[in-house]
């Protein structure tokens, strides 16, 4: 509410958009996990109306995208501009979920490993129960189990043993092979370290 900080301000840039939709509001009759994100509409209401907006975000579907125009007041006038997710080292693949997501045998496909994967998961319990399912899955040699190929990922872990995970698993020598996961793995680590894994690994 300062004015003189105010107009120290030259441009808003707001990554990972999507969350203005996704966790800004209520959903499904769940209530808004971080209701800040839909408020950042009220920052353009108090600065100068020069200062430009931008929201960044490689998961915008049309209802999405819409929503975030609409809600960031980007209307009458806006520029879109989009790039593909395309790279020669990725490869896209769809499987149908059989039954229900919590049916980790729909994971199955996952092993033994051929590459670095990364499984993610709305839940921590699902996060949970799919490692331990991993784990000790059939075709998992008993001499590996429990030494930490599999590991589990999630904000209610020590910060220490988030970071030495994630360095095993984005090391082209390291022992983490599968890594379930929530979306905290996305927005707290994965972007610093996609460009070495994948510099390493198709995925």
């Amino acid at each position: 509410m300062d004015r003189l900080f105010r107009k120290k301000i030259r441009r808003v840039l707001i990554d990972e958009a999507h969350n203005i939709y996704s966790t800004g509001i209520p959903l499904y009759g769940a209530l808004a996990h971080r209701p800040a994100w839909s408020q950042l509409s009220t920052l353009r209401i108090h600065l100068d109306n020069d200062v430009p907006f931008q929201a960044l975000s490689g998961t915008l579907p049309p209802h999405i995208k819409s929503f975030i125009i609409d809600n960031l007041q980007f209307k009458p006038s806006y520029q879109s501009v989009t790039y593909t997710s395309n790279r020669p080292n990725l490869v896209y693949a769809c499987r149908p979920v059989v039954g229900s997501l919590s049916d980790f045998r729909n994971l199955d496909f996952v092993l033994p490993p051929k590459s670095k994967t990364i499984i993610f998961f709305d839940s921590k319990a699902d996060v949970t129960n799919a490692t331990t399912y991993l784990d000790n899955h059939a075709s998992w040699p008993d001499s590996m189990r429990g030494h930490g190929f599999m590991r589990e990922y999630h904000s209610d872990m020590s910060t220490g043993y988030l970071t030495q995970t994630f360095q095993s698993f984005s090391s082209s020598n390291g022992m983490v092979l599968v890594l379930c996961a929530t979306s905290c793995c996305a927005t707290a680590r994965l972007s610093v370290y996609l460009v070495k894994l994948l510099t390493h690994f198709c995925c």
